[in-house]
């Protein structure tokens, strides 16, 4: 349905971002055709989209992106080329892409891009395994969306949150579960 519909548009402004010779257009409509073959089950064409961005990604000019387009967009390619690179079978490779886009917000600082980084950090540390892990950027995320005024992030960190207590022990993770799981629905989002 929906994510069809956003895969069409996102090919199609690749398309046009090729076609009007900007790298900066086609870097963008690279990461979100990439994100968006992600969501859609298609890890492999995820990672060469995602490849591409880095390609074209020159962190002087392109960090403030974040700032014209919400996200620093090299941070997230990592991040989602890990998701993919999980799920074809590379976790160790997976985590070194987590790792360098990490690496990147803490030269080019952007809280919402943090917020989202550290959220993904929570899946793949669940992924692996790795309570503590979780628990620990899902704490973060948490921190920074609420000062920040971030409720997608919020939701979502608490929904990690509340699994890695469960995980622990500790069955109030439970409660903090439902209500991330409530304040995620109340932004609207679908995609849980």
């Amino acid at each position: 349905g929906q994510l069809e519909e956003a895969r069409t548009m996102c090919e199609a402004d690749l398309v046009l971002a090729r076609a009007s010779g900007n790298a900066d257009f086609e870097l963008e409509a690279e990461l979100d055709l990439g994100n968006t073959l992600f969501y859609v089950g298609r890890p492999a064409e995820t990672r060469a989209h995602l490849a591409r961005v880095e390609d074209l990604y020159e962190p002087a000019r392109h960090h403030q992106h974040a700032f014209l387009y919400g996200r620093e967009p090299a941070a997230v390619a990592r991040l989602h080329r890990a998701l993919a690179l999980w799920c074809l079978g590379e976790p160790d490779a997976a985590l070194e892409y987590l790792r360098s886009a990490e690496a990147l917000l803490s030269e080019w600082p952007h809280p919402f891009t943090e917020c989202w980084i550290q959220t993904g950090a929570a899946v793949i540390h669940m992924l692996r395994g790795e309570v503590t892990q979780v628990r620990r950027t899902a704490e973060a995320a948490i921190a920074t969306s609420t000062v920040e005024g971030f409720p997608n992030w919020l939701a979502q960190a608490n929904v990690y949150r509340g699994w890695a207590l469960v995980m622990e022990g500790d069955r109030s993770g439970l409660t903090q579960m439902v209500e991330g799981l409530d304040l995620w629905s109340m932004t609207g989002a679908q995609l849980m």
